[in-house]
């Protein structure tokens, strides 16, 4: 087992990859 803060830390980060990726899709969409 990580760290929790490790884990919270690895969670923020995908978090804000999705939410870029999600961004970008919202472009295509249009």
């Amino acid at each position: 087992m990580l760290p929790l803060d490790e884990v919270l830390s690895i969670m923020g980060t995908m978090t804000e990859i999705a939410d870029q990726i999600g961004l970008k899709f919202e472009k295509f969409a249009e």
